[in-house]
């Protein structure tokens, strides 16, 4: 069981940085608001990169590097003759750099000089995303490759340098300011939704690790971590904490759009998945789920375990967030060939049935990879 909750807040981001975060992220929304007229971009690029600098700290010129870097590869893949087959290298090798990384912890080896420390190369799940979702709109030729100025103001953005996912092309040409939305009732409720969630989210982590010590009997405490604490500290922390910069973007024109969407009233595991995290799984869908990978038609099947493999690797290189994606894989595929058959017999099963079966599923999908592991490793 503190596997389960190791896992449960590992990707969630250790709570010191979420919050570092947050609060960064609403002092850069205060200081541009404070501008009478549209900011200025190179007034964005300064500020985001020392609001990056408060966030990453040591990581902060490895990840500064790295961004240049690949808008360097954005730049070279516009103007290359064979844009799409240059677009698919720089898009496994920047893959494959991501996961050594990770399971090399490249991301950890510091360079020390007195007090001074840096990290020698920084690439989190977050940027791996806005990178890819880069090189795969500039190799289509939906956008152009970022200039350098609004590429920085858009990296360092602290509203979304731990997600939600907002995409280079949509980085507006000027950051204005709606005003209009501090006397809007409904923009107020969307902050107190976000916070109340966090506050609610890091209440039920407390909680699930009161619960290690011998507070209750065995037994109540896995079910209560697995179906209730562990899930929701999770959902709640991380839903809050985006649904709350996604609010404070809206002041400057920038709508990212929802990442959760109640999902976990949903009747199967394929609406489930289109309210979780949503910002990041339309990328997943879009670059490999419409793909037939050799094969002479669309297989969904396979489709579906290449998608989730991806998923379980970008959660964290290793067996149990792998085992953690193909098993949600199976799921999905269970689903995809129960509504075939359904279709074909006209059976049907009561929503609250199909809800509380995907309640289940969903809750022990982050459970049984953390026994499969212990299993292997006994």
């Amino acid at each position: 069981m503190n596997s389960l909750l190791t896992a449960f807040h590992a990707i969630a981001l250790e709570q010191a940085v979420l919050l570092r975060t947050l609060l960064v992220a609403t002092c850069w929304t205060a200081l541009l608001a404070l501008w009478t007229r549209p900011v200025p971009m190179f007034a964005a690029a300064v500020l985001g990169m020392v609001s990056a600098a408060l966030v990453l700290r040591a990581a902060f010129p490895a990840f500064l590097l790295v961004n240049l870097l690949a808008l360097w590869v954005a730049h070279r893949l516009e103007v290359s003759g064979h844009r799409w087959r240059r677009t698919v290298v720089a898009l496994v090798t920047l893959v494959v750099l991501f996961v050594i990384a990770r399971h090399r912890g490249w991301d950890v080896f510091l360079l020390k000089a007195g007090r001074f420390e840096l990290t020698l190369f920084y690439l989190d799940m977050w940027m791996l995303l806005r990178l890819v979702v880069l090189f795969w709109e500039v190799g289509a030729g939906r956008q152009q490759a970022p200039a350098l100025v609004p590429f920085i103001a858009w990296c360092t953005n602290p509203l979304f340098l731990a997600g939600p996912l907002f995409r280079s092309s949509r980085w507006p040409e000027s950051i204005g300011q709606r005003r209009d939305l501090l006397c809007d009732a409904g923009w107020w409720v969307r902050i107190g939704t976000g916070l109340v969630m966090l506050a609610g989210g890091i209440a039920l982590a407390a909680v699930a690790r009161s619960t290690r010590v011998g507070a209750v009997p065995g037994p109540v405490t896995k079910a209560l971590v697995l179906f209730f604490l562990g899930p929701w500290s999770f959902y709640w922390t991380i839903a809050g904490a985006f649904l709350f910069l996604a609010a404070l973007g809206e002041i400057h024109g920038m709508f990212v759009g929802p990442s959760f969407d109640r999902p976990f009233f949903q009747s199967n595991i394929a609406d489930f998945w289109a309210r979780w995290n949503m910002t990041a799984t339309t990328v997943f869908r879009e670059v490999l789920f419409y793909n037939r990978w050799g094969f002479s038609k669309f297989n969904p099947y396979v489709n579906t375990m290449v998608v989730f493999f991806a998923v379980g690797l970008w959660h964290g290189s290793n067996l149990y967030w792998i085992s953690f994606g193909l098993l949600h894989g199976c799921y999905f595929c269970a689903y995809l060939w129960f509504r075939s058959w359904s279709g074909r017999t006209k059976v049907a099963i009561p929503r609250w049935s199909a809800v509380l079966l995907t309640y289940v599923c969903v809750c022990t999908a982050w459970y049984l990879p953390s026994k499969f592991v212990g299993l292997l490793f006994r």
